[in-house]
């Protein structure tokens, strides 16, 4: 009685990350009942690994853009946000 998607095809589709997080986030964490859904991990990629995935792409693209105009390697500060 196979009432749900097979693991192993949800790891390949959209990544162990994408499904730890639906279970994550399901009910099941507080025992209750799941019903595990590839359209939950679907919208798990959709509405949190993308737009994280998203602006990494541009914080790199922003640090590397930095680099060509100032020719200086861009250097994290965690201090700089308090800093005068």
């Amino acid at each position: 009685l196979q009432n749900y998607p097979d693991p192993n095809i949800m790891f390949d589709n959209y990544g162990a990350d994408a499904v730890r997080m639906f279970l994550v986030n399901s009910p099941i964490v507080r025992g209750e009942n799941l019903r595990f859904r590839e359209e939950g991990v679907r919208e798990v990629v959709s509405r949190v690994m993308l737009p994280w995935v998203n602006a990494c792409r541009f914080f790199f693209g922003q640090a590397n853009l930095y680099q060509l105009v100032n020719g200086r390697e861009f250097k994290y500060n965690p201090h700089a946000p308090l800093s005068n």
